[in-house]
């Protein structure tokens, strides 16, 4: 027991001790000379124990009720004397009066009950609300108006706020005064049917009927707003309460209807109503009401939870009808936008969202029907913090609140959708989920938006939730399909720097091999050219026949000369002077050197389009990347047949920051072999009277000295397209004529 509670019934001493005449009808068990001298001792409460007996004295009382109802009356009259005083302490007597007389009128058709007892018990069942009003005036006023206000049981409001309620206390100011067992059994237990079982009272109380007939009789008075009592929940049905106590319905009816006629003499003889049976009738008209006023409240309270609810209801339909398995986030927060409007009731709502560590996201704006209005991409403030307003970590992990004003700290996500949002201020709903802000939904309404919303808050708390966990999967698809791009682009970038490496390696091999071989082939090959041309010079007039042998020696020789060269610059290519150039000049250079070819009438028999558009200017060496392109060109050429086209088209790709320059053609193209050696020294796939197989070869390694890479794509019958990949540069280009007039 807590130490309010036992100071509270330690003040039960406090009261005033019960009349000598009341104590001694408690201990008599009849009516006899004493009993009957100590009540007329005490005149005022003889007579007020007449009068509530509808009596002209005690001793007529006697003769005429027996003792047990001069008993009953001395009793309730001594402990009104004692309980009475104040306004409140009247309505509650009103009440217990009321109570009793039901009791009373209803123990008249029951053979195992006295009237008498039925009525002292009715009288004292609130024995202990009267007895917390007397001792805790101020207190247990605080305990009525949370009771009206919560509208329930007044004993839940007296364990909350005193730490026991007035079932606890009546017992024990009965067994204090040492009333009849009956008497403190019905102020502890009546009303004691939490569980709708009223059988558990048998368990209890040897008085089990008697109490059942008071509960009862509590409920009709208490139906019919008769004096206070503090009870606005019954939790056993009426006609439960009848069946049973064995009251036939009509005999209730019939009591609630002659009760007011009944209690209007008592009530004055008490002295705790000294108006009109008229006037106990207008307070109990006016009671009632007021209970009906509370609930009608009720009613309209529940009616439009109902109503948000069923408009709750119809939003999430809405949003799961326009969700689709694996949803993208534009189509979820399409969903939540059209939603949201309709729970909201406004016509026009923006849904935005940030996927937690990105940059840039998306805003939507939607009209009622859930139609997009608007889409832009937004940009997220620079810093390490997160983009949206802080909350409450406590909000973080139940929920966002749900409706809030909007400040500046969104005005990047607002500011493309704002303007259309109409309202003269900014409202907002945080999508929270797994302990951070995932986006949001915004709308423009008043300043009492949140007062008008305040009856969906439930509603709009729940929604929110259902949007972040949507809209957070969404995220996550899209992280991991992120993912797994960057994943498939670092495999296919680590494959390219894989095939350059290996080809750069092979490069290097080709090359060591060519430098070798070219070394060991010179030495003899100079004496051959140097014999052959002395022999020719010998024999050109002895013996002409001969002389014109040694002379082709001597032509092969320089021809074989002439490869040697050109695998030396293979193996060794000469120093790149890189500066920035036009393509425009490199094509003008490329062209040019294909002069054999135009004299070999390839040009005249061809179709060559040329396509640059707007490229920036590439930093290589003009002359070396010209040869290169001239040795794709004319490869082209040679493999287009008669009226044939060759295109050339030049594009810049800003993410790698290079300029592409592509050579393609319509001719017979190559098969997977062809292509895989094409850049090979020394290989054609012509098999009689090839051409020495170094064109492609003598390119790429032109492309690779200034950092660019060359590659062949390709089909047979279907052409070939080779793109030379050249580093981009933003300085100005320098005219090729001029650079080769400074050289």
């Amino acid at each position: 027991m807590s130490e309010r509670v036992e100071k509270i019934i330690q003040q039960l001493e406090r009261l005033p001790a019960l009349p000598d005449a009341a104590r001694s009808v408690l201990g008599a068990s009849d009516g006899n000379d004493g009993v009957i001298a100590a009540i007329t001792a005490d005149p005022e409460l003889a007579d007020r124990a007449a009068a509530l007996l509808g009596c002209t004295d005690i001793n007529d009382a006697m003769v005429r009720r027996g003792f047990a109802a001069v008993r009953a009356a001395t009793l309730t009259a001594a402990v009104v004397g004692n309980l009475g005083n104040s306004d409140t302490a009247k309505t509650l007597w009103q009440h217990s009066l009321a109570v009793a007389c039901a009791a009373e009128k209803l123990a008249e058709k029951l053979p195992d009950i006295d009237t008498a007892d039925a009525f002292l018990a009715g009288a004292l069942h609130d024995l202990g609300k009267l007895a917390l009003e007397k001792l805790l005036p101020k207190a247990y006023q605080r305990v009525i108006e949370a009771t009206e206000l919560a509208r329930t049981d007044i004993a839940e409001i007296e364990h909350k706020i005193l730490g026991l309620d007035h079932h606890d206390l009546g017992k024990r100011l009965a067994e204090h005064w040492q009333m009849p067992a009956a008497v403190r059994d019905a102020a502890w237990l009546h009303n004691n049917d939490a569980t709708g079982d009223l059988k558990v009272l048998d368990d209890q109380t040897d008085h089990a009927p008697l109490i059942r007939l008071i509960t009862l009789a509590d409920r009709i008075v208490r139906d019919q707003h008769l004096g206070y009592s503090g009870n606005h929940d019954f939790t056993t049905k009426r006609r439960a309460l009848l069946a049973a106590a064995h009251i036939p319905e009509a005999d209730a009816d019939a009591l609630a209807l002659e009760l007011l006629e009944v209690i209007g003499d008592r009530a004055a003889a008490l002295g705790i109503d000294d108006n009109t049976d008229g006037d106990l009738y207008q307070r109990a008209l006016l009671r009632a009401n007021d209970e009906l006023g509370h609930v009608s409240d009720q009613l309209a309270s529940r009616n439009q939870k109902l109503s948000a609810r069923t408009t709750y209801f119809e939003a999430l339909a809405a949003f799961n009808d326009k969700l689709i398995p694996d949803a993208p986030r534009h189509t979820v927060l399409k969903a939540i936008g059209a939603a949201a409007s309709q729970l909201i009731g406004c016509d026009t709502a923006a849904a935005f969202t940030v996927c937690p560590g990105y940059s840039t996201g998306d805003v939507l704006l939607l009209d009622r029907a859930g139609d997009t209005l608007q889409t832009n991409t937004l940009h997220v403030p620079a810093g390490d913090e997160s983009p949206y307003p802080a909350l409450p970590d406590e909000d973080l992990k139940q929920g966002a609140p749900p409706i809030l004003s909007v400040g500046d700290e969104l005005e990047w996500a607002l500011a493309p959708v704002s303007p259309r949002l109409g309202g003269p201020g900014r409202w907002w709903v945080p999508l929270v989920a797994e302990g951070q802000v995932v986006g949001g939904l915004v709308w423009g309404a008043g300043d009492d938006e949140a007062d008008r919303l305040a009856a969906l808050s439930d509603e709009v708390r729940g929604l929110a939730q259902t949007f972040a966990i949507a809209l957070r999967m969404a995220q996550v698809r899209d992280e991991a399909r992120d993912a797994s791009e960057q994943l498939a682009e670092t495999a296919r970038r680590l494959q390219n720097a894989q095939d350059d490496a290996l080809r750069a390696k092979t490069l290097m091999a080709l090359g060591q091999v060519a430098a070798g071989a070219a070394h060991e082939m010179n030495n003899p090959l100079m004496v051959i050219s140097g014999r052959s041309q002395l022999l020719f010079q010998q024999l050109k007039t002895r013996d002409p026949n001969n002389a014109v042998k040694a002379k082709l020696i001597f032509e092969q020789s320089q021809k074989l000369s002439e490869m040697i060269s050109q695998l030396m610059e293979f193996a060794q290519p000469p120093k790149a002077t890189r500066q920035a150039t036009s393509v425009g000049d490199l094509l003008k250079l490329a062209f040019a050197a294909t002069q054999p070819l135009i004299e070999a009438g390839l040009w005249q028999k061809r179709t060559v389009d040329t396509a640059l558009g707007e490229v920036p200017a590439v930093n290589v060496d003009p002359h070396h990347i010209a040869d290169a392109v001239a040795e794709v060109l004319a490869n082209a050429l040679q493999h287009t047949p008669d009226g044939g086209t060759v295109t050339v088209t030049a594009s810049h790709d800003a993410a790698s920051e290079r300029v592409i320059l592509a050579i393609a053609d319509n001719g017979s193209g190559m098969s997977e072999q062809v292509k895989q050696h094409a850049c090979d020294p020394f290989f054609s796939a012509k098999p009689a009277g090839r051409r020495r197989g170094m064109g492609l070869a003598k390119a790429l390694r032109r492309v690779d000295a200034i950092g660019g890479w060359l590659k062949i794509e390709s089909r047979p019958d279907q052409g070939t397209r080779v793109s030379i990949l050249l580093p981009a540069t933003d300085e100005p280009a320098i005219a090729v004529e001029a650079m080769a007039k400074a050289g």
